[in-house]
């Protein structure tokens, strides 16, 4: 980082991971949950030295009370039928499975719905599992402990413990993963699910979320796993790792990855055009719905909630409606919106996923679904009804 870069950027604390003074690297004011109307300004840091990718403030006590009482009040509403057998959760599942005993003894902590777990016991049958979860879930599929997780909870050790989707609600990752390592025997499997920060970043995805204290390249998260040894390691649009637990003592270092300051760059490049993308696809959307135009949330769940809730005073009273085909009935809270097949002429759709493998998914069917309505995919592309293609962080 040079010096120069350094004069053009904030302050954001310290790296917590190296210590290093970390660097502004994207504003977003007054950032929505997905599941409320809480709003908060969200700043996300960059550290220079190691490459570390934060959300600035998260490790101070009121972010700490703030994303507390959004996973206390989570509804815990189904809204896909159990268990969820989307691509990303069977790809973990079917890791798991290849990395664990048949009769392993498997934790999943922040386990939800239970879903991964049902998915791992049809593979594994003869193995006990067991979730734990904050949320007050109602009818629960499998056996959970409703509690935030310490090790003190449990008086034996498993086999397997399953972090998906999890790390990245901590800025510091190293207690988690110290109390999963006590947990856990020796040459247990450890198995880590978190978003994909080089793809969100090539990507310009909509994945800077309040719930996101951190974001990891596969570099960065190698360097968090002190005392494990990596055995498989997938990068789609999440990363997706299985690690064995070394004997000894627990391992909280931390070795910044070598080349740091240049995913830092990388990092600042990326969030940088994110940022310019954000705020000509939002005066495309305004300028849409001020003449009239119809625009199509293409896509639900918890992207649709937090880009409705951000989006909607743009759109004023201009029509709005909402399609997805993976829900089941009308189980999806969707604010009232009208729902629809798919997009019709003169539409603009808002593809909502903050997978960027996803997205990739949902871009190609509506890409190809017929002519006459806009495609916008946040926060890089936007495919025009003629046909053209304009690069929004350009």
């Amino acid at each position: 980082m040079t010096e120069l870069a350094r004069q053009n950027r904030t302050t954001a604390g310290a790296c917590p991971l190296c210590g290093a003074e970390a660097l502004t690297g994207l504003c977003l004011p007054g950032a929505r949950l997905a599941a409320s109307d809480l709003a908060r300004d969200l700043t996300i840091a960059v550290c220079p030295a190691c490459g570390f990718v934060f959300q600035a403030g998260a490790d101070m006590p009121d972010y700490a009370e703030f994303i507390r009482h959004a996973y206390e009040t989570w509804d815990g509403q189904t809204l896909f039928n159990f268990p969820r057998r989307s691509q990303d959760n069977v790809a973990a599942a079917e890791v798991i499975a290849r990395h664990s005993k048949p009769q392993a003894r498997v934790l999943e902590i922040g386990s939800n719905q239970g879903d991964i777990l049902a998915l791992v016991k049809e593979l594994l049958p003869q193995a006990s599992i067991l979730g734990v979860d904050p949320a007050a879930h109602d009818k629960l599929p499998v056996p959970t402990v409703r509690a935030f997780f310490t090790p003190e909870l449990f008086s034996s050790r498993f086999d397997t413990v399953i972090l998906k989707q999890v790390l990245e609600h901590f800025a510091d990752p190293r207690p988690m993963l110290a109390g999963a390592r006590a947990v856990l025997e020796d040459g247990g499997l450890l198995y880590l699910d978190v978003p994909n920060l080089e793809r969100i970043l090539k990507g310009r995805t909509d994945a800077f979320l309040l719930e996101h204290a951190a974001y990891y390249s596969l570099a960065t998260l190698r360097a968090t796993l002190s005392g494990f040894e990596i055995i498989e390691a997938q990068e789609a649009g999440s990363l997706r790792v299985a690690a064995r637990k070394l004997p000894g003592a627990a391992g909280t270092g931390f070795l910044p990855p070598a080349d740091g300051p240049q995913q830092a760059r990388q990092a600042f490049d990326g969030l940088a055009r994110l940022g310019r993308g954000r705020e000509r696809g939002k005066a495309l959307l305004a300028e849409h719905a001020k003449a009239g135009g119809r625009v199509l949330f293409f896509g639900a769940y918890n992207c649709f909630r937090a880009l409705y809730r951000e989006l909607s005073p743009l759109l004023g009273n201009s029509p709005c409606v909402v399609a997805d085909d993976a829900m089941q009935g009308e189980r999806e809270p969707v604010f009232g919106l009208p729902r629809v097949n798919g997009p019709e002429r003169g539409d603009l759709a808002l593809l909502c996923s903050n997978n960027a493998e996803v997205l990739d998914r949902m871009w190609e069917r509506t890409a190809n679904a017929g002519s006459g309505f806009s495609v916008l995919r946040p926060w890089s592309t936007l495919l025009c009804a003629d046909g053209t293609m304009s690069d929004l962080g350009a």
